[in-house]
């Protein structure tokens, strides 16, 4: 085999290695990652709601503003009556 026939080598072998690592992004990128699809079902919101010791508003504890409360400022509820009985009103956003 002379030189030509070893760049043809080189070549096919570099075409087939391309392929193979286009179809596998195309297989990652249609597979959710593990995070994405677990999270929602991890906590259903319908158990308890959430809320901030210096706000008046409850939240799903999935909803964006929720998520930007603090740890030491985190309240709990374990439904939307207890949570309007301590002053608190439900977040427009997320609806509880």
């Amino acid at each position: 085999m002379g030189r030509r026939g070893v760049r043809i080598v080189v070549i096919c072998i570099i075409v087939v290695c391309l392929a193979l690592l286009a179809m596998r992004l195309g297989q990652l990128r249609q597979s959710k990652p593990v995070f994405e699809s677990a999270a929602p079902e991890a906590v259903p919101s319908e158990l308890f709601y959430v809320g901030s010791k210096d706000g008046d508003v409850y939240h799903n504890p999935s909803c964006r503003w929720a998520l930007r409360i603090s740890t030491e400022e985190l309240v709990t509820f374990t439904n939307a009556e207890r949570a309007k009985r301590q002053g608190y009103r439900p977040c427009e956003a997320c609806r509880p």
